[in-house]
């Protein structure tokens, strides 16, 4: 009966002997060790040695598919410690500590473990020993193992979204704190003592505050962009857009129409966009190009084979091959630059994600020149919708 419940159980089971484990947790007794866990921690070679002297009796069905092996007769015979992952062997120190202590069972987690085929697999383990007479049987050590894999990978990904949102709210206080303090203070300033400004000055800092106030809305805007694109609840309204307009409009707004080259390469077909993403998605790549990179700054607009481009482009140095790609994911930052605020990191994430949603693709080369270009679809004579 026992064997026919062994080998029909769903869960996976190992029959096991430890009895040399015991002599040689005796024989460490013996020479003196009172404190068998910091040796094993400390010392993975005696670990693996001790593991050595495992012999594995039997094995069930469920586990040979656990560990994704055809015959579970190939799991049987003396344990092999090189098969062990290092994250791994904390699980295996559990068990000879519990015969160190006298314990019959031991419930414990083995983390990032593989099977047979080389498959990432965590499980939680229990150990159990038989009693016969009132003394540990060693020589009939029933392990379980059930897979929690997909439960642990699920708790990481957890712990990346909480990590991920913590620096998104620290990265927020601090960005959104700066051009704030120039508001309050400028503003403060001008309503208890405006009278004591000239014109000028005070026209000055009041430019000063509607500079920055643009900045926090511009912070803002992304937020609220990066959240309906996550929800899926985010809108536009297609219809035709004039690339060369948007630029020079979004030139203009920042005021530095007259230090940006801004031409057309050929005759341009009218993109079929949202001309107020557009606009966000530009005013994005320049402020990045002018924080971030080197001077001068161009913008072209062009044709892409059935797609219209628009191209901004900068003197900076070249992203690592590496990072290519790193630089559209959320809350990513390149291009530190001393003295220079860093940003959310929402920018360029928020830039792609409108532009995907829009039918086109925000991508980075560099030709000598860094080059972030804006594909959209071309206008279709006569047509106009909306899309989420």
């Amino acid at each position: 009966r026992f064997l026919n419940l062994f080998e029909r159980a769903p869960v996976s089971l190992w029959e096991e002997d430890f009895t040399k484990v015991g002599e040689w947790l005796d024989e460490l007794r013996a020479q003196g060790v009172t404190d068998l866990r910091t040796l094993l921690i400390e010392d993975p070679a005696a670990l693996r040695e001790g593991m050595s002297r495992i012999e594995v009796v039997r094995v069930n069905a469920a586990a040979a598919r656990f560990l994704e092996v055809d015959d579970p007769s190939v799991l049987v015979g003396p344990l092999k410690p090189e098969t062990f992952p290092r994250d791994a062997l904390p699980s295996m120190a559990d068990q000879f500590e519990a015969i160190w202590e006298g314990r019959d069972h031991v419930t414990t987690e083995v983390r990032r473990g593989f099977t047979v085929q080389g498959t990432p697999l965590d499980g939680l383990l229990h150990w159990s020993v038989p009693r016969r007479f009132g003394k540990p049987d060693l020589s009939r050590v029933i392990v379980s193992v059930v897979d929690i894999t997909a439960q642990n990978d699920a708790r990481r990904e957890l712990e990346r979204s909480l990590k991920s949102k913590d620096e998104l709210i620290a990265t927020v206080s601090h960005e959104l704190r700066t051009p704030l303090t120039t508001v309050v203070g400028l503003s403060t300033e001008l309503s208890s003592a405006f009278d004591q400004f000239s014109k000028d000055e005070a026209t000055e800092l009041l430019e000063m505050v509607a500079d920055q106030s643009m900045e926090v809305a511009t912070i803002v805007e992304d937020l609220l962009v990066a959240a309906r694109a996550e929800s899926g609840s985010l809108k536009v309204t297609m219809e035709p857009v004039d690339l060369h307009l948007e630029a020079k409009t979004t030139l203009r707004g920042l005021e530095i129409e007259e230090e940006v080259d801004c031409h057309t390469m050929g005759v341009v077909a009218t993109a079929c966009a949202d001309s107020g993403r557009v606009r966000q998605i530009l005013r994005n790549l320049l402020v990045n190009a002018r924080r971030y990179g080197s001077q001068p700054v161009r913008v072209v607009v062009r044709y892409d084979g059935d797609l219209v481009a628009v191209e901004v482009r900068d003197r900076g140095e070249p992203f690592p091959a590496a990072e290519r790609t790193a630089i559209f994911e959320r809350y990513y930052r390149a291009r530190l630059t001393p003295g220079v605020t860093a940003s959310v990191g929402l920018g360029l994430t928020v830039s792609r994600e409108l532009a995907r949603i829009m039918g086109g693709e925000l991508t980075y080369s560099h030709d000598g020149e860094s080059i972030f270009t804006l594909t959209l679809p071309q206008t279709i004579a006569g047509s106009s919708s909306a899309a989420s």
